[in-house]
């Protein structure tokens, strides 16, 4: 009887098989496919952004790590077709909350927001590369750098890659990245770098893409090159489709097109997320046409949709830092301002700077051997400090980056060079203690200063100086090669620790313009 049932079984299955309709394959898709590009560049670690009051009087934030994210959550869902997510760099270093976390925080963000890849900026090297190395470890999407390569080796670093192809509704997309190929000149870590050659990015493109494009239908450069060297590399190689841009921090709210080339940048800060809708013809592999206008949308948290594990991530990290920078460590008499050129650039002396060189002597004072001036590029100054209480954090985005002191022995010859380069007028891009000069943009470069006093006394050509200064000077930066025939260096604190304990010891400071720098003409 079992038998007999089983084979009852098995024939009713053979019948069902032979009448069993035949599965209908899924069409291949016809019409053109669109792709968005959602994209960000330069957030220097911008966790939250400004408060704004609205016309209806409610309260939102503009701007921010999180609400940018949460804007991104917001305008996938209304894409018409697959996404691709980059950035561009500079991401984490310029708050103090980021910095100390040296990014973690945000590298967990864009991994939970699924980003497709970035490149690097030249901030990002600023917490060293053994920092850089680890969050490209914990990163789950590529770091792209076709111009950066060991200096050993030649090759790309490990932990880094120069392109990507991605493939998208039967479309290649090769994605390369390339960094600010001045990198080492203007980095805090200029040491560490040396063990990594720039190339041009315009060169390295020249290298890289025609083995991209063997493999490729169209090719997205992520760049932090910046708006003008973006421009110039579309111009000279056409086969390149889109350009997504950092470093200038532009707000191009319309796509700037160079030939065929559309070049797109999103600002800074995480105030806006950049989104490009491309219109592909899938039998030509061809991009037919493009979002011409309005590509940039304001992160702001009354529109956001942060993700709840996101936004618990940014809430913690603003905690932690504002507890940390809320630390009054004294007061200040005056407001500690800056001086400006005409186009915006800070140059010459003035409160905030001298506050810093001076707190710079100040720390050496009481060593073995004493240093008689002091020394800090202008540039390195980024905030001012209103009259009244200084708290830690307002040191912090006065002094953002990681620069420690550097004591060394100097010939006047020396000195007087590093001046001539600092004068690159109108601007005076240094800040001293312990001397003065004068300067006249009428005369050549390399013969505009004079009246160099060095303890009031005349400085002498071939006498050695104790000179203190900062990493990023005694390393080259800013084309300071002069100070790299300083001997006997010892390396100190870090700057903003010597400019915090000399407010703390010297509090009210009222740091005085006093001549120490002078335009003649």
């Amino acid at each position: 009887m079992l038998k007999r049932m089983t084979a009852l079984i098995t024939l009713s299955l053979l019948l069902a098989a032979c009448v069993a309709p035949t599965p209908v394959p899924t069409p291949t898709p016809t019409g053109p496919l669109t792709v968005t590009i959602f994209h960000t560049n330069d957030m220097h670690g911008y966790l939250e952004g400004q408060k704004i009051r609205g016309g209806d009087g409610v309260e939102f934030e503009f701007g921010g790590v999180g609400n940018a994210m949460g804007t991104i959550v917001r305008l996938k869902q209304e894409a018409p077709g697959p996404t691709l997510l980059f950035d561009t760099g500079d991401l984490w270093v310029g708050t103090f909350a980021s910095n100390r976390d040296q990014g973690k925080t945000i590298f967990a963000a864009m991994n939970a927001m699924k980003y497709d890849a970035m490149t690097l900026g030249n901030h990002d090297f600023d917490q060293g590369v053994a920092v850089v190395q680890a969050r490209a470890g914990e990163a789950k999407f590529p770091i792209l750098i076709a111009n950066i390569v060991e200096a050993s080796s030649g090759q790309v670093p490990a932990w880094a890659k120069a392109y990507i192809v991605k493939e998208i509704g039967g479309v290649r997309f090769g994605i390369v990245g390339v960094s600010y190929t001045r990198t080492p000149g203007i980095s805090s870590k200029v040491k560490e770098l040396q063990a990594f050659k720039f190339v041009d990015e315009l060169e390295a493109l020249k290298q890289i893409l025609p083995e991209v494009k063997s493999k490729s239908d169209l090719i997205v450069v992520l760049s932090h090159a910046g708006f003008d060297a973006d421009q110039r590399i579309a111009a000279a190689l056409p086969e390149i489709n889109v350009i997504v841009g950092g470093h200038t921090h532009t707000e191009l709210r319309n796509p700037k097109v160079i030939g065929s080339t559309i070049i797109v940048q999103a600002g800074s800060r995480a105030q806006n997320v950049g989104r490009l809708d491309l219109t592909i013809d899938r039998a030509s592999k061809k991009i037919t046409d493009y979002s011409k206008s309005n590509v940039l949308f304001a992160s702001v948290s009354n529109k956001a949709q942060t993700p709840k594990e996101i936004a618990e991530m940014m809430t913690k990290l603003i905690a932690d830092g504002r507890a940390a920078t809320q630390k009054v460590i004294g007061e200040t008499a005056i407001d500690l301002t800056r001086a400006y050129t005409a186009d915006g650039r800070s140059t010459g002396e003035y409160p905030s700077g001298n506050l810093v060189v001076d707190a710079m002597l100040w720390a050496n004072q009481a060593g073995d051997a004493p240093a008689d001036l002091a020394i800090h590029n202008n540039a390195g100054i980024r905030a001012d400090i209103p009259k009244g209480s200084i708290t830690y954090g307002q040191l912090f985005e006065m002094l953002p980056f990681d620069n420690v002191l550097v004591a060394m022995d100097l010939k006047g010859e020396h000195i007087k060079a590093v001046l001539e380069v600092a004068v690159s007028c109108p601007r005076a891009n240094t800040l001293v203690a312990g001397m003065s000069f004068t300067y006249n943009c009428a005369l050549p470069s390399g013969n505009r200063v004079s009246n160099i006093l060095i303890r009031g006394k005349p400085m002498e050509p071939q006498k050695v100086y104790r000179v203190q200064t900062i990493d990023y000077l005694a390393t080259g930066g800013d084309g300071q090669a002069a100070f790299k025939e300083g001997k006997n260096l010892i390396y100190g604190d870090p700057v903003i620790d010597v400019v915090a304990a000399y407010v703390a010891k010297t509090s009210p400071v009222n740091p005085k313009v006093e001549g120490r720098i002078v335009e003649v003409k």
